[in-house]
């Protein structure tokens, strides 16, 4: 008995639903889930920045403190993330 390879199964099954429901498929494929993944990762890394930043605020701290560094790197950074994802989708 002859059996298809590993993930041929999965493939076969998305191209029918594929050719069933045209483009309004309810799966997710991995770039759209990468894509996915990177925004919520981005919007967190942000989120955890700006709680670094109200945190060093409100503690009385130095203008140099290091929690209000690591909040302005990690907004940077999610901001930053979310400036390349959006370029990427733009193909620029």
């Amino acid at each position: 008995m002859w059996h298809a390879p590993p993930g041929t199964e999965a493939r076969l099954r998305s191209h029918a639903d594929y050719e069933q429901h045209g483009n309004n498929l309810q799966y997710m494929t991995g770039r759209q889930a990468h894509r996915m993944g990177t925004f919520v990762l981005s919007l967190l890394m942000g989120a955890i920045g700006v709680a670094l930043i109200v945190q060093a605020v409100s503690g009385h701290g130095s203008i140099v403190s290091p929690r209000l560094l690591l909040g302005v790197l990690f907004v940077a950074a999610g901001g930053g993330r979310l400036y390349i994802e959006a370029r990427r989708d733009r193909g620029v």
